[in-house]
Order: C-alpha cells, then structure tokens, then sequence
C-alpha cells in the first residue's frame, strides 16, 4: 500500500487505566519529605504512544517510499495531527501533533449512550476514507504536469484504526460503515471531477483493539479477510501493555520488514566497578536484507543461541558483534545496501549502539557458528551522511 491513514480514536473507553504504571520520585512537602508517586497510563496514552512507534518505524526506513497520515478523532470530530505534504512526513510533526491535540474530550460510561464509544471510530473511519482519496504531493504534482498520467495513477491505501471496543457488533458496524464510505467517496469523486482527489482502487482497514487489565473483551483477532473486491479488513485486539511492541510487529507486516539480533554487544557497567556486560540489540529493516544469508545456508535458531521470548524473534536472524583489532577498516564490498531502525530507541543498549555508529565508527557483524570457532564477517553496520 503506497499510502496509509492512522487514526487514534478516544472514547469513554479509551478513558479507562492501561494497567501500566509509572512511578515519579516527587517532593511531598518538608513534614512528609520526599516520596513516589504512581501513575498509570490510559489506553489512549498507551495508543498514542503504539502509533507514534509506528510512524517512527516507517519514517525512517522508506522516507521517499510510503506516506502517512495521522489523526486523532474524538466524539465531536477528527482532527488532522500531520497531512500529506512531504514537510509533514517526520515524526517530530506527529509528536507535536498530539502534544497540540492534548486528550479528548471524553464522556464517563455511566453517563454516555450505549453507542456513543463507535462515534469517534465511525468519525475516523470516514476521515480515512476522505484522506486516502486525496492525492499526495507526489501523485498531483504527476497529475498536473502530465494529466495522461491520472489516469493510470495507483491510489491504494491502508487505514489503521487504534480504537478500544466492547463487543463483536461494533466489529460488524465498522464492516458495514466502512463498506458504505469507500462506496459513496469513490462515487462522488467520480460525479465532481475533482483534480484534488482520485478513486481508491483498493483499502485495507486494519482494526487494532486495545483494553486494560480490568476490562474484558471478547474481541477475536481475525486475519485479513475481504468485504468486497476493493475492500479489505483484518482485526487485532492487543492488552495495553503489549501494544507498543505488537505495533512494530504490525508495521512490520504491513511493510514486509524483518529484524536483526545484534548480539554479545560489550557495554560496562559504571555500577557494577566498570565490568563489562554483552547485551542484544534489535534492529529493523527490509526483509530483502536477509536474501542472501539466507542463501547461504543460514537458519533461524541453528546457531544454538537464545533468540527471546518474542515471537518476532523466532524469524530474526542473529549477527554477533566483531571487535575488530583496528578501527581503521577498509571497506569491503557489498552486495547491497539497507536503512536499518532499532526496534527499541530507549533501550541503554540501543542509545549506546547508535551512538557508537553515528560517531563515525563502522561496527562487523559476524555470523555465529554452532559447530566451529572460525569467523564468517557478513555484515557492516555504519552510518551515511550523518545518520
């Protein structure tokens, strides 16, 4: 999908504790002194905090390839957090966006109608169906300058909707609205001409249900399925505390990426009288990155290391780091060339590996060997032009 919508919906529910806790080291006063205070993320919080990995993800490994939109919608309306413009494709526009947009506007379930939770995610929907049929930058400025183009031009698109939902038959409206929006956009666009927008050949909704710990729900993740011949839906229902990691294994479906164990990476430990730890360190990237060792003969998990608990671990390949006995390399010759993202930029470990590369020092990684001691370099993480 060239372009994809994300929308964050907050509801009565959304308004409801993640389960997850924080806790701050304030000052209580001079009679009570110092003490902590806990605080527990909401589900929105925890949603905004799932699109904005999401977006980082995508920002940095395909910065001319795929565009996002991002919204947040509320009972009152949608509001846009970036747009289409290419000045507007950076996370630090999203993170300002939401810092803007603050917290919705949310009505207590004692108080709101037992539909009033599908208002902000039937608003959303049909935000994301406006927004994908509206052409990027890229596509009008082709449509302008050779208007036989237009006609030929893809415009197929994929909208994400963080929401939190009761039951099956909210599952059910969405099908339905959706069904009826991308119907009615498609058949506007094509009765007003209008150069601004172009007919959506094909969407995906993707439906991520998010709940508390004290909030059942007997949301069922079903995989993609097909409502018509140009409409699409999958639904995926995470607990609060698994959404910010389940978000990067979404992205990584949605755009065919893999991920890379760097491993027995040396760090010391200024706590433990300067010993020196090996850590791992995740990395993100296409998953063409892992044609050739593939070709090689290599198998996930026959290197007889751990590789996790995560499922996304089961598949990724691991590369040892290499200390080299000079930091003068020569380098070699590759065979291709990749953006790499870490999965987890407020890891130790990963601020101090990526500080390490962006300070100009290139990094060999080695392939593991279960039945030899022999080293096989396969790999050279570095960093171009600054970043």
């Amino acid at each position: 999908m060239e372009k994809t919508v994300v929308i964050v919906c907050g509801n009565s529910l959304s308004a409801a504790q993640g389960g997850e806790q924080i806790t701050l080291d304030v000052k209580l006063g001079v009679r009570h002194g110092p003490g902590p205070k806990i605080i527990t993320k909401t589900l929105w919080t925890c949603c905004v905090e799932a699109v904005t990995e999401y977006c980082r993800i995508i920002f940095d490994l395909f910065p001319d390839d795929y565009q996002v939109c991002v919204a947040a919608a509320d009972e009152v309306k949608c509001h846009p957090i970036n747009t289409w413009r290419d000045e507007d494709q950076e996370l630090t526009k999203v993170q300002f966006g939401f810092q803007k947009f603050g917290c919705p506007a949310l009505q207590l379930p004692v108080t709101a109608h037992p539909r009033n939770h599908m208002t902000s995610i039937l608003q959303g929907l049909q935000f994301g169906m406006r927004c994908l049929a509206q052409l990027t930058a890229t596509q009008y400025a082709a449509s302008i300058s050779q208007p036989s183009v237009r006609k030929s031009t893809s415009n197929k698109g994929r909208i994400v909707l963080f929401c939190c939902l009761k039951g099956i038959a909210d599952i059910k409206e969405i099908e339905k609205t959706a069904l009826n929006l991308l119907h009615v956009e498609n058949s506007d666009i094509k009765q007003k001409h209008d150069p601004a927008r172009l007919a959506i050949q094909k969407c995906d909704v993707v439906v991520v249900n998010t709940y508390g710990s004290l909030v059942p729900t007997d949301i069922i993740p079903v995989p993609s399925y097909t409502l018509f011949s140009d409409l699409s839906m999958s639904v995926h229902s995470y607990f609060s505390n698994q959404l910010m990691y389940k978000s990067i294994e979404l992205v990584k479906t949605h755009f065919g990426l893999k991920s890379t164990l760097i491993s027995n990476i040396p760090m010391k430990e200024e706590q433990s009288g300067g010993r020196s730890f090996n850590y791992d360190v995740e990395l993100v990237h296409d998953a063409d990155a892992h044609r050739d060792i593939f070709r090689s003969g290599y198998i996930p998990g026959s290197t007889g290391m751990s590789q996790g608990g995560r499922e996304s671990d089961k598949d990724a390949v691991i590369l040892r780091w290499s200390t080299p006995k000079s930091m003068n390399l020569d380098l070699q010759y590759c065979s291709s060339v990749y953006r790499v993202t870490p999965a987890d930029v407020t890891s130790r470990p990963t601020i101090c590996l990526v500080n390490f590369v962006l300070s100009g020092k290139p990094v060999l990684l080695e392939q593991p060997r279960k039945n030899s001691s022999g080293k096989i370099i396969s790999h050279l993480l570095t960093c171009h032009g600054g970043g």
